[in-house]
């Protein structure tokens, strides 16, 4: 990043105020294991990547870890200058095979569990790969701010014997109760994590690896989770190891009406990904798959397994997951057997948590992709390291009207490794986007800057006659209000559903978001310094690139069905064209 760009961060940025929620300055984490059966694992190379893109001091960073398994806890200090990415390398033993066996594990509390605190906003990455193989995974490691109480996510199949699927728990807040159940294996636990023993984890291996795990977890206070799969995707010989960091539910319950409107904008590159609602909900909802040309309808239950779903008809193209009565939380997963060897998880963001202010990313290899979600005024105003966005060589996914506002998704391809910069040059109304970053093999993703999860629930007024009006109690679900889900007709059309064929969305609605879209300023910043440190510290330079209101919960279960309701529009819209694709002068129309 050049000087002249430097500068124009410093006067946009301001002050050490984070600018999403994602940023913060209390952490706590760990690594998905299993790379060797001892604690000697020279092929893991584990480490923490930590930015500082919204100060325009350097922040101060302390890792908590051990050195050697049982060794005493040691600290690790390094200063992290404005515009900076610096690499803090973690001990390996962090990645080695603790699990044995299925089941809780609970005899190694303390030796996983990872604690880092800055004195300013910064955004952490976690590392863990295999330095024969090169493949592994990068995730973003969420505050403590992102703690909850309820969570539910599903985990792709293990894909080789001696691998598994692991889930770790961590408290933000001293201690929890949790209680976890599994609907694939009819399992469930209870047990408590501290901040003294640290974490407890779960490890299921391949004996159910020709199907995935959904994972329903509710606390009794905050907690945040690390969860993946050490063998996943592509051929046993090159599986992939991925890991992310589920987000809790915005509203652990689910109700007869259509009170909120849940959106989370994407597109779908391999045609995978899972919508999870709360485990509280014992009827099964409605969440709807829609590219703006077809709604695809689909069951999804809080009590039974939970499946990949399939978007039929679309492979690439934009698209958005819906759900009006209960909350969900969505993972985009790429697996390697479908098209290449790399493989990756990662959280698909719900509108609500978008950001409208300027945030900053790191990419590890040459021409990593950033794909982007944003509404007409980002798209049209949104820098990357000082070039337009929605410029010139991007990859165009598509456009959807959801509600009153225009949403396109964008793929920009990022030449050069290191830290980079999305920035506003204009003040405007309605500026929201999100992104994930990955490698151009697929080797890793991670969700970029977004906010904590939310959802506005509105119980909609019914009027009555007379000189008043009531209030309308939400009706819960239960066996006499709510039939069980039949099998459903799938209405073929006489085209596909392609990217070309993109078409605002014909039931729409109005998109509530939990706070008000500001124009937050982000802060100055300028070059990277880091302080000794008893093992090697990497310092990346700046790189440019050169192209509730509550209802009442579920009562009555009632079995989810798989199959899918396919509705088209009646007419296709143009096909989308090449890279000069730019933005209408106006905003889409709600269609009824």
């Amino acid at each position: 990043m050049n000087s002249k760009l430097s500068l124009v961060w410093l006067v946009i940025l301001g002050s050490a105020v984070a600018s999403s929620d994602s940023e913060g300055t209390d952490f706590v984490f760990s690594f998905v294991r299993n790379a060797d059966p001892n604690p000697n694992v020279p092929n893991q190379v584990l480490s923490i990547t930590v930015l500082n893109g919204g100060s325009t001091n350097s922040c101060n960073l302390t890792v908590t870890y051990r050195e050697t398994f049982e060794g005493p806890v040691s600290y690790k200090s390094v200063m992290v200058a404005p515009l900076s990415a610096v690499d803090i390398p973690i001990p390996s033993f962090y990645g080695f095979a603790y699990a044995t066996v299925g089941g809780v594990q609970n005899q190694f509390l303390a030796h996983e569990t990872l604690y880092a605190q800055s004195s300013c906003p910064v955004t952490v990455l976690a590392n863990n790969y295999d330095n024969q193989t090169l493949q592994g995974e990068t995730f973003t490691v969420f505050p403590k701010t992102f703690g909850g109480y309820a969570f539910s996510f599903s985990l792709p199949p293990v894909m080789m014997m001696e691998q598994y699927q692991q889930v770790t728990f961590l408290p933000t807040q001293g201690s929890a109760n949790v209680n976890l159940r599994i609907p694939e294996i009819q399992a469930s636990h209870q047990f408590a994590i501290n901040d003294i023993n640290g974490t407890s984890y779960i490890a299921l291996k391949s004996s159910t690896k020709s199907q995935s795990i959904t994972y329903h977890i509710t606390s009794d206070a905050p907690i945040q989770i690390v969860a993946g799969v050490t063998c996943s995707g592509a051929i046993i010989n090159s599986c992939d190891h991925i890991c992310y960091m589920p987000q809790y539910i915005a509203s652990a319950e689910c109700y007869y009406d259509n009170v909120m409107r849940d959106d989370h904008v994407t597109e779908l590159l391999d045609n995978q990904l899972y919508a999870d609602i709360s485990g509280s909900c014992q009827s099964a909802q409605t969440v709807i798959l829609n590219n703006g040309n077809a709604a695809q309808e689909n069951s999804v239950s809080g009590q039974q397994p939970s499946e990949p779903l399939v978007f039929d008809g679309s492979t690439a193209g934009a698209f958005y997951v819906e759900a009006t009565t209960a909350a969900v939380h969505v993972s985009k997963y790429f697996d390697g057997s479908v098209r290449a060897i790399g493989s990756y998880i990662t959280t698909v963001p719900s509108i609500s948590q978008m950001i409208s202010s300027s945030s900053y990313f790191y990419t590890r290899d040459p021409n990593s992709v950033m794909t982007i979600s944003c509404s007409r005024m980002a798209c049209s105003t949104i820098y990357m390291d000082g070039t337009l966005v929605f410029g010139t060589n991007f990859t165009y996914h598509g456009k959807l009207n959801i509600g009153s506002e225009s949403y396109y998704v964008l793929a920009q391809t990022v030449v050069d490794p290191g830290f980079h910069t999305l920035s506003f040059r204009e003040e405007a109304a309605n500026k929201q986007y999100a992104y994930y970053i990955r490698s151009a093999d697929n080797r890793y993703a991670y969700t970029g800057q977004i906010n904590v999860p939310n959802v506005n629930i509105t119980i909609p007024p019914t009027t009555t006659p007379g000189p008043t009006t009531t209030a309308k109690t939400v009706i819960p679900i239960t066996q006499s209000t709510v039939k069980p889900m039949t099998t459903a007709k799938v209405v073929t059309t006489d085209k596909p559903i392609t990217q070309a064929t993109a078409k605002p969305m014909t039931t729409a609605k109005v998109v509530t978001t939990s706070k008000p879209i500001t124009q937050a300023t982000a802060k100055p910043m300028t070059t990277a310094k880091v302080v000794t440190t008893d093992k090697p510290i990497t310092t990346q330079s700046p790189k440019s690139t050169t192209s509730a209101n509550k209802g009442s919960p579920a009562t009555s279960p009632s079995a989810a069905t798989t199959k899918n309701i396919i509705t088209t529009s009646p007419s296709k819209a143009p096909p989308a064209s090449s890279s000069t694709i730019a933005p209408p002068p106006s905003s889409g129309t709600t269609k009824t």
